[in-house]
C-alpha cells in the first residue's frame, strides 16, 4: 500500500494537518484534543500506512540528528566494537548513527562521503587516510566549515582528527619484554600505514633492537598468509601483529604448522579489544581504547556543529595490556611472584 502524505491522513480524519502532526508527535498540545480524536487519527495512521516525511522535518529544523560513519571494515574485532562505542555515544547526545563500510577502497570512500553529503546527515566520521594523501579533492567535496571528522589518525592537514599516539604502548611494550630477556621483536604490518611502523622504528631506535618487518596487504589474504609463513619459516622470538584479528589469524595458522604461542613464539597485538580477552591464550596487546577514541571523536563532531571554527588534532595515548601470549623466562617470572 502507497503511504499516505499528512494533508491525506488530515482529510480523511476530519481534521487540520495541525492537529495529526500535534497528535502523531505526542506535542503537549495532543491532551486538548479529544479522546475519539487522537484514537481516530492512530488508528488511520495505522490502517493507511502513514509515514512521517524525515527529510521535511529534517529541513524545517536544519538537522536530521544523524551522523556519518564511514570505516573500510565493521567486521573485524577492533572496528566492530569502534562501531558499537560511536552509537552509543551518538545516542547518548541524541543521534543516530549511519554506516557505510568501503573495504578500504579510495573510490568507494569518496563514493561514501559524497552519498552522506547528499543524505543530509548533520556531520561525518570518517575512518580514513584520505584527508592526508587526496587533501585536494577532499577540499573540492566537502564545503568549508563541513562538519568532519577523521579517526585514526592524529594528524589530517587542518582538518579535524583524533587519533592514537602509538609510542606510549610501543615503548611501554618494548621496556616489558626487554625486562622479560626478549629481544628479537618483530613488526607484520600492512607498511603503507605508517603510524604503528613508525612507532615500531622509534623503539627500536630508543631501546637498541634492530628493526625487523614483515609486510602484507589489509584485505588480501593471499599476502596475509604468505607474511605468516614467513614469520613461521624465520621464527623471531616475538611478532607484533598490527591489530587482534591478525594476531587470531598469526596464532591459527601458527598452530596449524605445530608452533605454538608462547611456548614456541611470542605473538602481541596492536588493538586490546574485548575479543583479545576470548582468544586462546589471551592476548597480551597495545591498547587502542575504541571507547575514548568514540567519545572524543562524537565531541570534536559536536564541537563544529556547534560552530567552533578551529579544527583540533587530537591524540589518545595507548597503553599495554597484558595477556598470556608472550613467554615469560622463569627468573622474572619468580620475582614478579615474589612482589605479589
Amino acid at each position: 500500500m502507497k503511504p499516505v502524505s499528512l494533508g491525506e491522513l488530515a482529510a480523511r480524519a476530519g481534521v487540520s494537518p495541525a492537529t495529526v502532526s500535534i497528535v502523531l508527535n505526542d506535542r503537549p498540545l495532543a491532551r486538548h484534543v479529544a479522546d475519539k480524536t487522537r484514537l481516530r487519527i492512530r488508528q488511520l495512521a495505522a490502517e493507511l500506512n502513514y509515514r512521517p516525511n524525515h527529510l521535511a522535518k529534517a529541513m524545517l529544523h536544519q538537522s536530521t540528528r544523524t551522523i556519518g560513519f564511514i570505516c573500510g571494515d565493521i567486521a573485524t574485532p577492533y572496528y566492530a566494537e569502534l562501531a558499537d562505542e560511536l552509537a552509543k555515544v551518538a545516542e547518548e547526545r541524541g543521534y543516530r548513527l549511519m554506516t557505510q563500510p568501503t573495504r578500504w577502497d579510495i573510490e568507494k570512500e569518496f563514493e561514501a562521503l559524497e552519498l552522506l553529503l547528499t543524505r543530509a546527515v548533520d556531520g561525518i566520521l570518517m575512518y580514513s587516510m584520505i584527508g592526508v594523501t587526496h587533501r585536494e579533492r577532499l577540499e573540492k567535496l566537502c564545503r568549508p566549515g563541513q562538519a568532519l571528522v577523521f579517526l585514526g589518525n592524529p594528524s589530517c592537514n587542518g582538518f579535524r582528527s583524533v587519533g592514537f599516539d602509538m609510542e606510549p604502548g610501543m615503548m611501554e611494550l618494548f621496556s616489558y619484554l626487554l625486562e622479560s630477556g626478549i629481544r628479537e621483536i618483530a613488526l607484520m604490518d600492512d607498511l603503507r600505514f605508517h603510524q604503528k611502523c613508525e612507532a615500531y622504528r622509534a623503539a627500536c631506535r630508543r631501546y637498541g633492537v634492530s628493526p625487523r618487518e614483515y609486510e602484507f596487504h589489509y584485505g588480501d589474504l593471499e599476502s596475509e598468509i604468505a607474511c605468516i609463513d614467513r614469520v613461521a619459516d624465520e621464527r623471531p622470538e616475538l611478532i607484533i601483529a598490527s591489530s587482534d584479528y591478525v594476531a587470531a589469524m598469526t596464532i591459527s595458522r601458527l598452530g596449524q604448522k605445530g608452533i605454538r604461542v608462547p611456548e614456541d613464539l611470542s605473538v602481541v597485538s596492536i588493538d586490546g579489544t574485548r575479543w583479545a580477552e576470548l582468544y586462546n591464550p589471551p592476548l597480551t596487546a597495545i591498547k587502542q581504547d575504541s571507547a575514548l577514541l568514540a567519545r572524543a571523536g562524537i565531541e570534536e563532531l559536536l564541537s563544529a556543529l556547534e560552530g567552533e571554527s578551529e579544527p583540533h588534532a587530537v591524540e589518545i595515548p595507548t597503553t599495554l595490556k597484558f595477556g598470556g601470549s608472550v613467554k615469560i623466562n622463569s627468573t622474572r617470572s619468580n620475582r614478579k611472584g615474589s612482589e605479589r
